[in-house]
């Protein structure tokens, strides 16, 4: 399964593990480092 960067921010926020054949394009892993930040999130959850 693929997953969108709201789907992946929904599971960190719901304290839910991903399933283990998910698949994160690599646009998402910007995304979701660039939402860290400006979040202030830290290390701990990025």
């Amino acid at each position: 399964m693929v997953f969108d960067t709201n789907l992946i921010i929904e599971h960190i926020r719901r304290h839910e593990a991903l399933p283990s054949r998910a698949v994160i394009p690599v646009i998402v892993v910007g995304e979701l480092e660039a939402f860290a930040l400006k979040a202030d999130w830290g290390y701990q959850k990025v």
